[in-house]
């Protein structure tokens, strides 16, 4: 009887860490869309001829609380100006 509260126990936290690890993987694809739109967005207004200072501004607007940095603004400025043609997106080890 104990030994068969301990396996309904057991299984219990085995689904929770199924639902656990399937909710993070749900959160990261969620901001990982949401960081590849503002990049591909900026890339855009970029072409428009803004400063990323306006451009970062205009996203605001758009995002919200939920826009990128300016600092993180005018990095992907540098790298267009060098030439990079479609923002990428990286998997961080996932």
């Amino acid at each position: 009887m104990f030994r068969n509260i301990q396996l309904t126990v057991l299984r219990g936290f085995m689904r929770l860490g199924a639902l656990i690890n399937l909710l993070s993987t749900v959160v990261y694809a969620m901001v990982l869309r949401r960081v590849t739109e503002q990049r591909i967005d900026l890339k855009f207004l970029y072409k428009l001829g803004n400063s990323a200072g306006e451009n970062h501004a205009m996203l605001k607007q758009v995002s919200g609380d939920h826009t990128m940095t300016l600092k993180i603004a005018h990095a992907w400025f540098k790298k267009f100006n060098a030439g990079l043609k479609a923002p990428k997106t990286s998997n961080h080890g996932r």
